[in-house]
């Protein structure tokens, strides 16, 4: 996140600077019942943070052929922008063609509907 910051107090003379306290990209995965993984963001999932790459969730044998949904749990996510999009495309896509069912109703409303519009 950039934010003005102007340590003199002078207006007009604003300063941009990274905010240091913004999180890292952190995805962590839950099994449950009825072969449903359970995808939780957590963190700024920005550009400019490192983030899981899609390829990283399908070659650790998170996904395997008995799953038949994957949801999201966004509570703690942070900020997002065109790279978290980016990873949910890409998942989309994957899912597709291994023929599970993605729901993404856990997903924050504003993600919802720029992934409609991509469509």
């Amino acid at each position: 996140m950039i934010a003005d910051h102007n340590p003199e107090g002078n207006p007009g003379k604003s300063h941009p600077t990274r905010d240091l306290l913004s999180s890292s990209a952190i995805l962590s995965v839950e099994r449950m019942p009825e072969n449903i993984i359970l995808l939780m963001f957590e963190g700024d999932w920005i550009i400019t943070n490192k983030s899981p790459g899609i390829e990283t969730f399908f070659s650790n044998d998170n996904i395997d052929k008995q799953i038949k949904v994957i949801k999201f749990d966004c509570q703690n996510l942070g900020a997002w922008d065109s790279g978290f999009l980016t990873f949910l495309r890409n998942l989309l896509k994957i899912g597709e063609e291994r023929k599970i069912q993605i729901d993404t109703s856990g997903l924050p409303d504003g993600v919802n509907r720029l992934l409609k519009l991509a469509d």
